[in-house]
């Protein structure tokens, strides 16, 4: 969406809009699923969009330097969002560890892990819901978690170079994980199919 306009992300019925999975006002590339931020990108626009729209059925956004500030000014900007959808029951669990501890994920009662929203090993930022990779990052970071975790009540991650390798050697690195827990019967119904 351009500079100047508005867009709303509307989630079908009995969803809410769940990980942020992308966002940045300024000269963002590409195209769903692809998106990636241009030299000029306002650094809190993940912030924003996830304050406005996580848990949310719908939200909408004003590409505005109000909203994001100006990043680069006398440059035309535009805005880019990618953001999952997830049942309303879901909960969205997630927590960072720094190197050579233990990251532990626990479901609500009756509910089990059902997705890897994010899972980063190496220089993550961010909270639950606006995570993103850092310069460092362990390519196997959610191949790892899915295997521990998908469909558990809960679980632990060790994170360190044995479980996920060393994307960066000599660098202090962290853990950073997000999961969406469902419904028993919805994992059951999503394992099936």
């Amino acid at each position: 969406m351009t500079e100047g306009s508005s867009i709303t992300l509307v989630c079908p019925s009995g969803k809410k809009l769940g990980s942020i999975v992308f966002a940045s006002y300024g000269t963002p590339t590409g195209s769903l699923l692809d998106f990636e931020a241009g030299a000029c990108d306002a650094p809190t626009t993940l912030e924003v969009v996830a304050a406005a729209c996580f848990g949310q059925p719908s939200c909408t956004l004003s590409a505005s330097n109000e909203a994001f500030g100006d990043p680069c000014l006398g440059t035309f900007k535009a805005m880019s969002v990618e953001a999952q959808c997830v049942g309303a029951t879901d909960t969205l669990v997630g927590g960072s560890v720094g190197q050579d501890q233990t990251l532990t994920l626990e479901c609500p009662p009756s509910q089990k892990i059902s997705l890897v929203a994010f899972a980063s090993y190496g220089t993550p930022k961010g909270t639950p819901g606006t995570y993103t990779t850092g310069w460092c990052d362990a390519a196997s970071s959610i191949s790892v978690v899915q295997g521990l975790c998908a469909g558990q009540s809960s679980c632990s991650i060790p994170a360190g170079d044995a479980t996920f390798g060393d994307p960066c050697i000599g660098t202090y690195k962290s853990l950073s994980v997000a999961v969406e827990c469902a419904d028993v019967y919805s994992v059951r119904r999503l394992r099936r199919s």
